[in-house]
């Protein structure tokens, strides 16, 4: 079987790919082509798919193991749960949020890496959106190797002496790093606004850059979560993180790709190399997503 690439116009990485199916993924040739593109362009766009929890949890089989989630929190097919996949379900009822620079947003997420505040973190995550909201919803990517060879050459050098540890905390008004513009929380959720106990903390320090699987160096830095450098009490180790989470909020503006969904599509990324964030939408609107979280080889 033979699947079609093309590359994303205007953007530095990533690749596009059509073929997939559930038929094509038993081909071992086409299941490593698929690796061997997620390694090399870090962000893969499926494109032209059946909206299928069950296909989904088959794309990221490909990559490794994958995760399972909550009975809660898990997508449905009728009224049969799907192991594998986690419902992320936003309405104007149950939704946080936030003012940027005068315009109201929910469903809005900073630059981040998932599971930071983890020793280990998730290698690699599979999104599809399956309610499109009537404008905005948009992900981002920003490629971690990229923003390594464009961020200014002196904090690049600092950069890559840190360690920096990060803490679980969702809750936005912890957010230390990065803060766009006029930002203010307007309204929490009840999930949103609960602060786990000291014994329910997770925290971690990792390495400021990284080297990718195609031998290249990339940042390594969640703005969200991150609490200080590792070993640097001083201001001036917060001064250095905020610069350079201001520089991601600033390159992300013209180095980041903003994937407008569609129901056929689904995305994979390289999560130690790539950073996203979510654009936000309407708080009169809805949105629910579905994520496929592969843990580990």
């Amino acid at each position: 079987m033979t699947i079609e690439t093309s590359a994303i116009p205007d953007v530095g990485f990533g690749v596009r790919v059509r073929g997939i199916s559930e038929d094509s993924l038993k081909d071992d040739t086409v299941r490593q082509r698929l690796r061997g593109l997620l390694a090399e362009n870090g962000l893969i766009i499926l494109e032209g798919l059946e909206p299928d929890h069950l296909l989904q949890v088959s794309v990221g089989a490909v990559f490794g193991k994958v995760k399972d989630y909550p009975p809660d929190q898990r997508g449905k097919i009728g009224d049969r749960e799907v192991p594998g996949v986690g419902a992320m379900i936003s309405t104007p009822d149950k939704c946080t949020v936030v003012e940027i620079a005068g315009t109201q947003l929910s469903n809005w997420m900073p630059w981040h890496i998932d599971q930071c505040y983890k020793d280990s973190p998730n290698l690699a995550r599979v999104l599809r959106c399956g309610q499109l909201p009537r404008a905005g919803g948009m992900t981002g990517f920003l490629d971690g190797a990229l923003l390594y060879e464009r961020l200014d050459p002196e904090l690049r050098s600092e950069m890559e002496s840190c360690s920096i540890t990060y803490s679980l905390s969702l809750a936005l008004d912890d957010l230390r790093f990065g803060k766009p513009p006029g930002f203010r929380i307007v309204r929490k959720t009840s999930a949103s606004a609960t602060t786990p106990s000291d014994a329910d903390v997770q925290t971690a320090t990792h390495r400021a850059v990284r080297i990718t699987p195609s031998g290249r160096k990339a940042l390594f830095f969640s703005p969200w979560m991150a609490t200080g450098i590792a070993g640097r009490a001083d201001t001036g180790g917060d001064a250095l993180l905020e610069t350079v989470a201001q520089e991601i909020v600033s390159l992300g503006r013209t180095l980041g790709y903003f994937h407008s969904w569609r129901l056929s599509d689904m995305v994979i990324w390289d999560n130690l190399r790539m950073l996203h964030s979510s654009s936000g939408i309407d708080p009169t609107l809805s949105r629910i997503m579905y994520r496929t979280t592969v843990s580990a080889l």
